[in-house]
């Protein structure tokens, strides 16, 4: 915090945590989500000095440096929701090379830092943004929700299972959001929906609660029913969110999900799945190979899935997102 105050000078505003911290659901599986306030944007020789501290902070000891996420936010954009979307100089989750980025420049971020934002340094939250109406929060989630699977596909797959985790936790925060026009954390917002939405998706939601501890593995694989659950999840939350509850398919979703319930034996690799999954839309019957999973199912989307290099190779992982 010195160390920014000291690079901004004059330019600096205020500081605060976003996010999970500031939802009061972080634990040590979450991202520590920041928001640093400038009073206007950045000069270059800011630019260069903030750039070359995230690419040090990975390098120091500590649980925490190595989990930020967070944007440097001019304060005549932030207050105002005309300013949407502007980008602002980002740095992402385990990352060390800035970029400039909306990823923070959302109504959800807002309504999260003016409603529940923990101040490290200036003035209070309310004082910087304005309200978030209800009806922009929900106009966004239905736009997040309708295109999740395209956006999900274009930088993961679901070969992970932490993919399929993260796709169930992120549809229950926006149907939450959709809901209740707040903001909840990962983990509120799956006990939120294990409770109340149909108990055709409480298994497939508690198990993305109990797996959360278990993060990002590239070796490991869902199952084909884990995949199945999590596209069959997606298309019911983009028919809920506008109030339509598609409960024609809810008895095939059972009816699958229940097939998931192996005692003593909740994952198989993929390539032991060798039995097809009939999969009934109206009229229309899907079947997908289980060999090659999670991409066979996205081409019939017409999604384009691109693998996710390995850690090894310097790439981004989907961890960071």
């Amino acid at each position: 915090m010195a160390r920014v105050a000291a690079i901004l000078g004059d330019n600096f505003v205020g500081a605060y945590l976003t996010g999970s911290f500031a939802l009061g659901a972080a634990d040590l599986h979450s991202d520590c989500d920041f928001l640093v306030v400038t009073e206007d944007r950045l000069t270059a020789a800011q630019e260069r000095a903030l750039r070359e501290l995230h690419g040090e902070v990975p390098a120091r000891p500590g649980h925490w440096t190595h989990h930020l996420e967070g944007s440097y936010a001019p304060r005549a954009e932030l207050a105002t929701l005309a300013s949407l979307d502007e980008r602002w100089l980002y740095i992402d989750h385990g990352w060390r090379e800035m970029q400039w980025s909306t990823h923070c420049n959302t109504e959800h971020t807002r309504w999260a830092l003016r409603e529940h934002g923990i101040t490290l340094a200036g003035p209070a939250p309310r004082e910087l943004v304005d309200e978030v109406p209800a009806d922009a929060l929900r106009h966004r989630m239905r736009q997040l929700i309708e295109n999740f699977l395209p956006d999900l596909f274009s930088w993961t797959s679901f070969d992970l299972a932490w993919s399929q985790r993260y796709a169930v936790a992120s549809l229950c925060r926006m149907l939450y959001t959709l809901e209740t026009a707040e903001v909840a954390s990962k983990r509120a917002a799956l006990e939120w929906a294990r409770d109340e939405l149909s108990p055709a998706w409480r298994d497939l939601i508690q198990q993305a609660l109990d797996e959360r501890a278990l993060g990002w593995n590239p070796d490991d694989g869902p199952s084909r029913a884990d995949v199945q659950a999590a596209l069959a999840f997606a298309d019911y939350a983009r028919e809920r969110r506008y109030g339509r509850w598609c409960s024609g398919r809810l008895r095939s979703v059972k009816l699958r999900l229940r097939r998931r319930r192996i005692s003593g034996h909740r994952r198989r690799p993929l390539g032991c799945m060798t039995s097809e999954v009939q999969e009934r839309r109206g009229g229309e019957v899907v079947a997908a190979q289980a060999a090659q999973e999670s991409s066979r199912i996205a081409r019939a989307r017409g999604v384009e899935v691109r693998r996710v290099p390995s850690r090894a190779s310097g790439s981004r992982s989907p961890r960071s997102r």
